[in-house]
């Protein structure tokens, strides 16, 4: 079928404290006016909308699309809004690098496909259930 949106916003993450220590402020990934800085295979598809909503136009031939981060993120927390249409399919990549503009690692599926919160591993083009 014809592939539908998700919709991210708010995306902030925050380092986690050592132990016993104070827990740091929760940080934007992202400006909210702009991706300067974030790469895509397919870069014209994302937007910015002007209350900081980002998502990528349905694509005709092409259903995979993904957004990646200029930053380097390791021992963290993340916390994000997103919406879904019906037939939308989105998620949070994470603990993963990109192999041919495809991120091989773990995925929080967000979206209306499969169950929200479910964690999948993406390796070389096998998906499994983690």
């Amino acid at each position: 079928g014809k592939p539908e949106n998700a919709w991210f916003r708010n995306i902030r993450n925050k380092r986690l404290s050592a132990a016993g220590g104070d827990s740091p402020a929760w940080q934007p990934a992202f400006d909210g006016r702009t991706l300067s800085g974030w790469s895509a295979p397919e870069p014209g598809k994302w937007r910015v909308a002007n209350d900081g909503v980002i998502s990528a136009d349905p694509m005709e031939n092409l259903m995979i699309s993904h957004l990646f981060s200029p930053n380097l993120y390791t021992n963290f927390e993340a916390r994000l809004e997103f919406k879904s249409s019906r037939t939308g399919n989105g998620g949070l990549y994470f603990h993963s690098v990109s192999v041919k503009d495809y991120p091989n690692g773990y995925k929080v599926m967000a979206g209306s496909r499969w169950p929200t919160g479910e964690l999948w591993r993406h390796q070389d083009g096998n998906w499994k259930r983690a």
